[in-house]
């Protein structure tokens, strides 16, 4: 690797590397980040609705069956759904309202026609919120997991990526009632972010290439602006050192105006005054041996006389 452009080209690709590198980390951090930034919220909005319904009637209302629309208002926030699941993961209320099955808190202890048709239209709801997209992480392995801890009395936050390219933020709080388990599942859709996300991961990918670009057509101006006339420099000087008895100098570099043909006059200066003195010392040395040739030569006649 003698050659700068090479050298530089060298150099410019490790230091993309190092800046892919550093790129990557930075969106793997920042996507962490953000991930656990979000959860910390959830799981702080959880605990909110844990002291809530521990601090209030609103399990009870539940249980007696007052207007779930009330209960709705209380524990409903923005962009977080909220379910109530018992230990057997069965949804007993949900905040979006798509079903509500008040005999899971407590069994009747007669039945009627009334009673009988409204658990067959609650299990038909069920039934039904059982294929509902919002609640496919309940499925989940990962959702399994992390309930069958919470079995345990732990609090835990998680995310889950589905199938369908979504990703859940989940957080679970234990709560008791009735000496009863359940579960507050506080979960939010965290799509629309991810996208978001994955526009910015493409648009610092896009800049990083950019900057590739950029540093190949930088690296190929610089071959052709400066590493181009020092080759034809070197190539004058090996020329000169080929045919030196015919005094060549360098020619069309010395009419740059930049550092270049600043360089190659002052090679051309050199070069004649270093033929100047090669002139004088050849002439010097043509006079000395005149000079000595004249008395040998007056000693050689005088000899043969």
């Amino acid at each position: 690797m003698n050659s700068l452009f090479k050298k530089f080209l060298f150099y410019n690709f490790i230091g993309l590397i190092i800046l892919a590198m550093i790129t990557v980390a930075l969106i793997f951090f920042s996507n962490q980040y953000q991930l656990n930034k979000r959860l910390s919220q959830i799981n702080n909005q959880a605990l909110m609705i844990h002291n809530l319904l521990s601090s209030s009637n609103l399990l009870r209302d539940l249980e007696v069956g007052i207007d779930s629309k009330k209960i709705i208002s209380k524990l409903e926030i923005k962009n977080l759904s909220v379910l109530i699941l018992n230990e057997n993961m069965e949804v007993l209320f949900d905040t979006k309202g798509y079903d509500l099955d008040t005999e899971s808190f407590e069994e009747e202890n007669y039945v009627t026609v009334e009673s009988i048709d409204n658990v067959s239209e609650s299990k038909e709801l069920s039934n039904k919120g059982k294929d509902i997209s919002n609640r496919l992480f309940l499925n989940n392995d990962i959702f399994k997991k992390n309930f069958h801890k919470s079995l345990q009395g732990e609090e835990k936050m998680f995310s889950i990526q589905l199938p369908n390219n979504k990703l859940h933020l989940i957080s679970i709080f234990p709560i008791k009632h009735a000496e009863k388990e359940l579960f507050i599942v506080a979960h939010e859709d965290n799509t629309e972010i991810g996208n978001i996300m994955g526009q910015i991961r493409l648009n610092v990918l896009m800049g990083v290439l950019a900057i590739a670009v950029c540093l190949i057509i930088f690296s190929i101006f610089l071959n052709y602006v400066i590493l181009t006339p020092i080759r034809s420099l070197a190539g004058s000087a090996r020329e000169i050192q080929n045919d030196f008895k015919l005094k060549p100098t360098i020619t069309g570099l010395d009419k740059r105006t930049d550092e270049i043909g600043d360089l190659s006059k002052i090679l051309n200066k050199m070069l004649k005054n270093l033929y100047l003195k090669i002139d004088n010392t050849e002439n010097y040395s043509a006079d000395l041996m005149h000079e000595i040739r004249n008395p040998l030569a007056s000693i050689k006649m005088a000899s043969e006389v």
